[in-house]
């Protein structure tokens, strides 16, 4: 095997941006699932709203308006189902942004170029942006379900 010609010039970086990558890879990843698990939930509770038996409108209205949010943040997260329509303004997310930064290593010998380390910033900068707003659902989420089993709901179990 021969030895690469060009020389990055950010070769130095490449072991931390690595060490960067992969923790905030797995920060998505687990903020990602536990979202998708309170999205479940929410679809439960709307499942659910005949079941309650005191405080119907409020706890109706407050379903509806959390799916609202989650629909919000979803779009945020992963993306508009509408990017794939002709015509679409394509806006990236942190997804894309995160799928770009990691490009830089396969399959060339290169490595990460500045375009690519620029990506992940972003996608650091747009996490770092969105996760209180998760938290905030996932805890809404949370105490809106101890408001539904209290008004006759069934018990919700993760």
């Amino acid at each position: 095997i021969r030895e690469n010609v060009l020389k990055n010039p950010n070769a130095d970086k490449h072991e931390q941006y690595n060490i960067d990558l992969a923790e905030l890879t797995t920060s998505i990843n687990k903020s990602s699932h536990v979202f998708m698990k309170a999205m479940a939930r929410v679809a439960t509770y709307e499942r659910n709203l005949n079941q309650i038996k005191t405080n119907k409108e409020a706890l109706t209205k407050a379903v509806y308006t959390l799916r609202d949010k989650m629909n919000v943040l979803d779009r945020e997260f992963s993306g508009s189902a509408a990017k794939a329509e002709i015509g679409e303004k394509d806006r990236l997310n942190i997804m894309d942004r995160l799928m770009k930064a990691r490009g830089g290593w396969y399959p060339n010998s290169y490595g990460p170029t500045e375009l690519h380390m620029q990506s992940f910033e972003i996608a650091k900068q747009m996490y770092d942006r969105s996760k209180p707003k998760i938290d905030s659902f996932i805890d809404e989420v949370s105490k809106l379900g101890k408001l539904l089993e209290e008004a006759g709901g069934p018990i919700y179990l993760d």
